[in-house]
């Protein structure tokens, strides 16, 4: 008897403990951060994951996760939206947009999946765009070749 229940309990126990494939879904959704709520809401993805041809292009980066290359290109809307309208986003290339923000109020939005591989993914961009200063300067004076030596003015007395 012993002999049986230690067979069924082996059975049962290789039966219970081989891993399953996760047939988990893949679900994107915008939270969006407001500065009159202070509330995050959700936005459909299919909803906010739209560009402009008319979108002035102001720069891009690259970086490597998990050994896989990755770009990040900035835009905005400023030239052509309304007053109070114009937004700075952010497109990685294989997801679309990932970061977009008022070029007027505090309010955000960013791409979140139900997935970690994903999200860190996501965070690693931001990152990168928090750490690249061109991405974020649209308005910009152009950046001088040369330096210019300043020279102190003289008081005749």
């Amino acid at each position: 008897m012993r002999t049986i229940i230690l067979i069924l309990a082996t059975i049962w126990f290789f039966n219970c403990s081989d891993k399953k494939v996760s047939s988990k879904k893949i679900v994107f959704y915008y939270l969006n951060n407001s500065e009159r709520s202070r509330d995050i809401d959700t936005i459909k993805y299919k909803d906010f994951n739209l560009t402009d041809t008319a979108d002035k292009f102001i720069g891009s980066t690259n970086f490597i996760y998990n050994k896989i290359g990755h770009s990040i290109k900035a835009f905005t809307s400023d030239n052509h939206a309304p007053i109070d309208g114009g937004r700075i986003y952010y497109t990685l290339d294989s997801l679309g947009i990932i970061y977009s923000r008022s070029t007027t109020w505090y309010n955000s939005v960013r791409l979140q999946s139900n997935t970690d591989s994903i999200n860190n993914l996501l965070s690693q961009a931001l990152g990168n765009i928090l750490q690249n200063p061109k991405l974020h300067c649209y308005n910009c004076p152009p950046v001088l070749d040369k330096v210019i030596k300043f020279t102190p003015p003289v008081v005749k007395e």
